[in-house]
């Protein structure tokens, strides 16, 4: 029993390779959705030229479909119950994929941006299912090293983002920025055919309406007014006052009737748990302190540094390479010595 063995040596169970196969199926899926938050963001000005639009207009091509990942983001939970996370991540994979040789051929930048919505939807999904596939495969005694290695492609998709974007531009024209996305989402569809299972379905699993019509507006809302306040560089003027107070209304009502439900659409009484609440806070925390840098680095290189788009890229993916290169000892470590734990003597 080579699982045994690995136990007496290191104190981790082994990952079997069918495993790892199934975590590079689905790392198609992060790579896309990574891939396409910042790709697009280099052609947002050849496009507005293009198709004759304002840059303002441009913008929600790059915001819609952040905001409508975060909208489809509570629903992904009920959705793998009924349908199953494996269906789930091919149907979103599918999508995302339609909507991006759509993307390519948008006659307009309203066609477009409503197909950036689409693939918003899309890549929602197809996240949170492809971990819920890994976590499921993995177990918990290999969940750490599993996750954190599958999660590389994603860490450096954003990064190379810029680079690929600005050599497609260069090279052919903007509609590469999405014609990119084919081959990678065929090539996964083909292989996500044969080797994801569909996972456990519970169609008589029910969702929670209201709920989700209170988290999918409020969690836009306030990530709009966010977005907005950069923009203004104030909290008071009345194009971020109302969004904001808007969404933290929605979000609090949303809270209120998760509390009160029984089977809420997502369980915030786990809240109650101190060490759930602590990785919570840890993560929002955590995640703030690294990748928040991601946003103004950009700025800091092209507008003080003068630095290319090209150059841009390349200097930030110095960032990823680092993260990517610790991430897979992270997950070891995890695994070995459990996430918050000190390491053990002897």
């Amino acid at each position: 029993m080579p699982e045994l063995g690995d136990i007496r040596r290191t104190g981790v169970v082994a990952v079997p390779g069918a495993v790892w196969r199934l975590a590079a199926v689905v790392a198609f899926g992060a790579v896309m959705a990574g891939l396409d938050t910042s790709v697009a963001n280099v052609g947002l000005d050849t496009i507005r030229q293009d198709l004759g639009a304002s840059l303002a207009s441009a913008q929600w091509i790059t915001s819609g479909y952040l905001l409508a990942l975060a909208g489809a983001l509570p629903a992904c939970g009920w959705l793998s119950r009924r349908l199953g996370a494996g269906r789930l991540w091919l149907g979103a994979l599918a999508g995302f994929t339609i909507a991006s040789g759509l993307c390519a051929i948008a006659p307009n930048i309203e066609a477009l941006i409503a197909l950036r919505v689409l693939q918003g939807i899309a890549g929602g999904l197809l996240i949170p299912a492809g971990m819920t596939i890994i976590a499921q495969a993995a177990g918990p005694a290999r969940m750490g090293r599993v996750m954190s290695i599958s999660a590389v492609p994603a860490i450096l998709a954003p990064a190379v983002g810029p680079v690929i974007g600005a050599l497609l531009i260069a090279q052919l024209s903007w509609h590469w920025l999405f014609l990119i996305n084919l081959p990678i989402g065929a090539l996964g569809l083909i292989l996500g055919w044969r080797m994801v299972p569909g996972g456990d379905r519970d169609p008589s699993a029910r969702i929670d309406l209201p709920g989700l019509v209170l988290v999918g507006a409020g969690l836009p809302l306030v990530i709009y007014a966010i977005t907005l306040t950069a923009e203004q560089r104030t909290l008071l003027d009345s194009t971020v006052l109302v969004p904001m107070v808007a969404g933290v209304a929605a979000l609090a009502a949303f809270a209120r009737r998760s509390l009160r439900r029984e089977s809420p659409l997502l369980d915030l009484r786990l809240v109650k748990n101190r060490v759930y609440a602590a990785a919570s806070v840890e993560v929002l925390f955590g995640g703030a302190a690294l990748f928040g840098g991601l946003i103004v680095m950009p700025l800091y290189f092209q507008l003080q540094r003068e630095a290319g788009i090209v150059d841009t890229g390349w200097l930030l993916i110095a960032f990823s390479l680092g993260a990517a290169a610790t991430f897979p000892i992270a997950g070891w470590l995890t695994d070995r010595y459990g996430g918050a734990s000190s390491p053990r003597r002897g």
